[in-house]
């Protein structure tokens, strides 16, 4: 079987379970009064709160159901919780900040007062040192984020990108699957644990603008590892894309424009939809890139697009991008 072939099997697996399992789409119908309840709620945060640039706020669907909360990350990598609840604010601390912190510094786990000495003395020891990344994926994941979302062509490693986000927050879309089984052909309908896509994003402008997933891969799991080629990486990515494609088409979701705008457009959902799949993956000598511009048709119209992007893992802060096909 061709790679092409291994990758139209892929996509036509999802829109199987897609239709066998259909309690997805009751779930995705309830995600859009979460959401706007949410956004009704968000913009008492700053009455209570601010956070230090270095922990940066992440959003899930899990944490907009009721109150508001936020997963606070320190170069990608969560280490506590920031719930409000009416006019109060709370910190939760995890094991990770025990896990960074040196052993000058002992942090506890648990909860506290957003303004109670402890909070403030965590908040000042991540903002006032630095440290290791423990998970380089998620490291690299936060750093290209930010740098995507810089606004001008100067300050931006790939220009004419911009990712979406949940209420003005970093998120990553929640999907059914599990799709780093996608990547070893073991491709199962997970429900309400499935995977959140790394970087969904809007790429090109104008009318061309495409809705694009991007799967992210670091370089230990590149290079050590060796389990993570592009060959496989892009089918985890066509997996998610091809949810996409049925939450914007499927006709039992009760507003397939709600979500299409949610992803940052303000025009109708396009007669022909094309959706990219990206793989983002450290450049190293014979990766494979054959892939590339292929399309996978979802019926006589509607298509997913696939595409690379090669970053420089040593400076991803300063130029992330080495090269591209996008």
């Amino acid at each position: 079987m061709s790679k092409l072939d291994e990758y139209k099997e892929t996509m036509e697996t999802i829109l199987k379970h897609l239709k066998d399992n259909t309690e997805w789409i009751e779930r995705y119908n309830g995600y859009i009064n979460r959401i706007e309840n949410y956004k009704k709620r968000q913009k008492d945060l700053r009455k209570y709160v601010q956070i230090p640039k270095v922990l940066k706020a992440y959003l899930n669907i899990s944490m907009i159901t009721s109150g508001m909360s936020f997963d606070l990350r320190f170069h990608g990598n969560s280490v506590a919780e920031l719930n409000i609840k009416g006019e109060k604010a709370k910190l939760v601390i995890k094991q990770n900040a025990v896990e960074y912190a040196e052993h000058n510094f002992n942090v506890f786990t648990g909860e506290v007062d957003w303004l109670d000495d402890k909070a403030r003395e965590f908040r000042k020891y991540f903002r006032d040192n630095d440290f290791k990344f423990h998970h380089k994926e998620h490291y690299y994941e936060s750093e290209i984020i930010t740098n995507f979302s810089k606004k001008t062509k100067e300050e931006k490693s790939l220009f004419n990108i911009q990712p979406v986000k949940l209420c003005g927050y970093p998120f990553q879309m929640p999907t059914p699957f599990k799709g780093s089984k996608a990547k070893e052909d073991e491709i199962g309908y997970a429900g309400k644990s499935g995977g959140g896509i790394d970087i969904l994003a809007r790429t090109g402008s104008g009318k061309n603008t495409k809705l694009t997933v991007i799967e992210l891969k670091d370089t230990q799991t590149c290079y050590e590892k060796n389990t993570e080629s592009p060959n496989r990486a892009i089918k985890q990515a066509i997996c998610y894309a091809t949810f996409l494609y049925e939450l914007l088409r499927n006709k039992g979701i009760k507003d397939n424009q709600y979500w299409w705008e949610f992803f940052g457009f303000k025009s109708n959902i396009p007669s022909i939809l094309c959706l990219r799949a990206v793989v983002m993956i450290p450049y190293y000598e014979g990766i494979e890139s054959s892939f590339a511009n292929e399309k996978l048709y979802l019926n006589d119209k509607d298509y997913i697009e696939l595409h690379y992007i090669y970053y420089n893992a040593d400076n991803v802060k300063e130029k992330a991008i080495t090269s591209l096909e996008l």
